[in-house]
């Protein structure tokens, strides 16, 4: 069984929209809950069928996501806020005398290597 969580349906025919448009691709076996925002899909789908499903349902003008990309997303916020807390003290030293600690060349480059490296591997 997949599970698909869809935001933006809040009644029984948003739910019906969403199963009409399902079946009318092929997935015949569709539960749509608008009540706790899941779409289960008594089949298990692979990477490309979950993609149209996903697209099928954002083209009906709801959000469609599945776990893993949530909590992909959880983790790309959390190293963005990591990369911008590191960021501030490089910033800072542009506005401090040229005798204190921020000018410290290696501690800047132990700040700015994990910024690249968060930026590498989000981009």
């Amino acid at each position: 069984m997949s599970k698909v969580f869809v935001s933006g349906m809040d009644c029984s025919s948003c739910a019906n929209t969403i199963n009409k448009a399902l079946k009318n691709i092929g997935y015949i076996d569709v539960f749509t809950n608008y009540a706790t925002g899941e779409v289960n899909i008594n089949k298990k789908l692979n990477t490309n069928e979950i993609t149209t499903v996903i697209a099928t349902i954002n083209g009906l003008g709801f959000k469609a996501f599945t776990k893993e990309l949530e909590e992909k997303d959880t983790i790309s916020t959390v190293l963005v806020i990591i990369a911008l807390l590191l960021t501030i003290p490089l910033w800072a030293s542009m506005f401090v005398s040229s005798n204190h600690l921020l000018h410290n060349k290696y501690l800047q480059l132990l700040l700015a290597i994990p910024v690249v490296s968060i930026c590498k591997i989000q981009y």
